[in-house]
């Protein structure tokens, strides 16, 4: 059967709109442009104490010396302020504060003896290591001063004093326990730990 001029050309049409129309289908322009990688290392941070800290001492101007010169001592009218040092060269803003974190003696050095400390966040204040030794029992917080804040990229020593005194006189019965513990077989003694805490903020 032949088809009819007329429908021979409807389809030649209909086979040349798919033709076009599919072209839509291919490639077209396109372009592709690398920016560039990028890459960034992790800020440095470091803390380390420096130094030691010689919070006693075997002579204290002549009235207090120690009889074969190495004992470190205390007694009454005795006092010294000392720099707990540390290094801070981080590449962070950061802030540092210094905890009393163990009181370590007993008898009258826990009520004669006192440090100024921050009990809790309260404003710095002259407290005895009795004080001090009960505020640690109760898990508060016992700071030396206020926080020291480093900015970032500063390499700076941090410098927290602490200061300490046993007081010359008291009241009541202050002299005769002195005299007691200090006329006693064995000599009481004191020790204290701190701890630097560095944190980086903002």
């Amino acid at each position: 059967m032949k088809l009819n001029g007329k429908i021979v050309s409807a389809l030649a049409l209909v086979t040349l709109g798919a033709a076009i129309g599919g072209a839509g289908t291919l490639a077209k322009y396109t372009s592709q442009v690398e920016v560039g990688s990028s890459e960034a290392r992790l800020a440095k941070y470091q803390f380390n104490q420096t130094g030691t800290l010689d919070l006693f001492a075997a002579s204290y101007d002549g009235t207090v010396q120690a009889k074969n010169g190495t004992d470190l001592l205390i007694a009454p009218g005795t006092t010294a302020k000392a720099d707990i040092a540390f290094e801070s060269n981080s590449e962070v803003k950061t802030e540092t504060v210094v905890n009393l974190t163990k009181v370590e003696t007993t008898g009258v050095l826990l009520d004669h003896i006192k440090v100024n400390v921050s009990i809790a966040g309260a404003a710095p204040a002259a407290a005895t290591l009795r004080t001090i030794k009960d505020a640690l029992a109760d898990d508060k917080e016992v700071t030396l001063g206020n926080p020291v804040t480093t900015n970032a990229a500063t390499a700076a020593t941090i410098t927290v004093p602490v200061t300490w005194t046993y007081d010359f006189e008291g009241t009541g019965s202050y002299d005769a326990d002195d005299t007691a513990a200090a006329s006693a077989a064995t000599m009481p003694t004191v020790k204290l730990t701190f701890t630097g805490i560095n944190t980086q903020i903002d």
